[in-house]
């Protein structure tokens, strides 16, 4: 897409007794911008351009009367205009300025003559990757960056509309921004060809990566293996698309942090808007040695038919505080995990998911047993599985389905399902507690109602005696209780409370008279508990 430097007005008609020819134009730039205040110098034919002003300069005149006098180089106005007196003939005119990070140089304008066309590439630190060498639009933005001064824009919005072929990785150094046309598919040459490799300090948004005919396997956006990134940086990818032309494909990750020692670790790093739609991953987060991925923040991120949306994996490493805002994804139909944590060992914790998880088999999946105080609030629809419990689920509309293993180790309070809670120690659990028939010294003892060991009721059957033995999750130290009867309230059934030496896995509960001492309770008296570990 070329910008053109078009001339206004050639000559002026009184050829016959002028001395000299106006010449008039207007330096725009690629966007239609004027050049303001930008230097205009006109040089004889042939020149030299290596050098700011050309040489050798021509001579311009001040009037169509005059032969001389007039200033060369010249400028540009407010609004980019320029003109110049000049001898019939033909000229090389140079533009260059603070505007323009590569001089620009048009030979061959005809003054008096016929009219000439300048093309300007760059400006203001801008440059433009449709405008620079190169077969396909990777290499194309590799010269745009490498077209740059330190720092600036490589604006490659000037492909358009339509499908661009991306044949190798192109890293974007710290301090430049990459902007891209979303309506432009970059589509890889093959399937392992990754895209994106971005330094600390830089930018990228807009791009929409397509698969093409390929069955893609390879990392479409990954950080610098060799920086590392953390407070202080400036560093965010926007608006990333993986088109729908990914839906089938299986392989392959759109996002992958890994981290394998503290120089190369990954934090603070913005992730904004990202669409997914198929491959195996959405976000990779795979830390490993001494590496860690903590603390980057995720808003807007979308996955539809991904197998993982999110995935983190422990290999030792630490993948702490990362936090996926206005999250959604949806299965439709190859997705299997919105979350996965797997792998084995590391300190996965204080990783937040907020956000709807539609129609997957798991809708969080934790296999990682070290895996601790992750948040995941929201709809989800689909099994949530958390082999060890540590971790706190606050779904919101319909509620998810819950294995057995997560109901036997989770709190409930109204709507909000939480795994065992936990201080130091185990405080609650979901976990049912039990009585033997004759637990109530007859028979026919029971729990008939439970909301684990938070509250739950006692029957104590027939012919009881005055102290019920219950069956309780093993707590770290001991149980503490409170109990009422809440059938019976007479001289003999008078005060409940626990009772015997301290366990780590049963409680007694013991019925005093109004004297203190130890009575029977009445038959199918309900007995209501409250207990907590210590």
């Amino acid at each position: 897409m070329k910008k053109w430097l078009v001339p206004l007005l050639f000559f002026l008609p009184s050829l016959a007794v002028a001395q000299s020819v106006r010449y008039q134009s207007i330096a725009l730039g690629p966007k239609g911008t004027p050049l303001s205040f930008q230097n205009v110098a006109v040089c004889t034919q042939p020149a030299n351009t290596t050098t700011t002003p050309c040489s050798p300069l021509a001579t311009l005149a001040t009037s169509a009367n005059t032969t001389s006098g007039g200033a060369n180089p010249t400028t540009t106005d407010i609004n980019g205009n320029f003109f110049f007196y000049a001898a019939p003939g033909v000229y090389t005119i140079q533009i260059y300025g603070p505007q323009i990070a590569t001089p620009y140089v048009q030979p061959d304008i005809s003054v008096g003559v016929a009219q000439g066309v300048a093309t300007v590439t760059s400006l203001n630190k801008v440059v433009f990757a449709d405008q620079q060498s190169g077969t396909t639009a990777d290499a194309k933005v590799s010269s745009c960056i490498a077209a740059l001064p330190s720092g600036g824009t490589c604006d490659a919005r000037g492909f358009g509309a339509g499908n661009q072929t991306w044949a190798a990785q192109v890293t974007v150094p710290s301090l430049v921004s990459l902007k891209f046309d979303p309506a432009t598919h970059f589509q890889p040459s093959g399937a392992s060809v990754n895209a994106l490799k971005f330094e600390p300090n830089s930018n990228i948004d807009g791009f929409t990566f397509d698969c093409g005919a390929v069955s893609y396997s390879g990392i479409v956006i990954q950080p610098d293996s060799s920086q590392q990134y953390g407070l202080g940086q400036s560093t965010t990818l926007s608006n990333i698309t993986i088109d729908s032309a990914c839906a089938a494909v299986t392989t392959g990750t759109a996002v992958s942090l890994p981290s394998t020692s503290v120089g190369s670790s990954i934090a603070f790093v913005n992730f904004n808007n990202f669409t997914v739609v198929g491959l195996a991953n959405g976000v990779l987060i795979n830390p490993s040695g001494s590496g860690f991925v903590s603390s980057n923040r995720f808003v807007g991120l979308q996955c539809t038919t991904t197998i993982t949306c999110i995935h983190i994996t422990g290999g030792g490493s630490n993948a702490i505080g990362n936090q996926f805002m206005a999250f959604s994804s949806e299965k439709l139909p190859s997705g299997t995990n919105a979350v996965l944590i797997d792998g084995a060992g590391g300190s996965i914790v204080d990783n937040v998911v907020i956000g709807t998880m539609f129609d997957f088999t798991h809708g969080v999946a934790i296999t990682n047993t070290t895996a601790a105080h992750n948040l995941f609030i929201g709809y989800q629809d689909g099994t949530i599985s958390d082999v060890n419990s540590l971790n706190t689920f606050i779904p919101l509309g319909s509620a998810s389905s819950q294995p057995d293993a997560i109901l036997q180790s989770a709190k409930v309070i109204g709507a909000i399902q939480v795994g065992s809670t936990s201080l130091t120690n185990l405080w609650e659990s979901s976990a049912v507690p039990t009585i033997a028939g004759a637990g109530c010294g007859g028979s026919a003892a029971s729990i008939p109602v439970n909301n684990g060991t938070a509250a739950f009721k006692i029957n104590v059957g027939t012919a009881p005696g005055s102290a019920c033995t219950v069956t309780m999750p093993t707590a770290t130290t001991g149980w503490s209780c409170s109990a009422t009867d809440i059938t019976t309230n007479s001289t003999s059934v008078f005060l409940q409370k626990q009772t015997g030496a301290e366990s780590t896995t049963s409680v007694i509960i013991t019925n005093f008279s109004d004297v203190a001492a130890a009575t029977a309770f009445v038959a199918n008296d309900i007995v209501k508990v409250a207990c907590s570990a210590d």
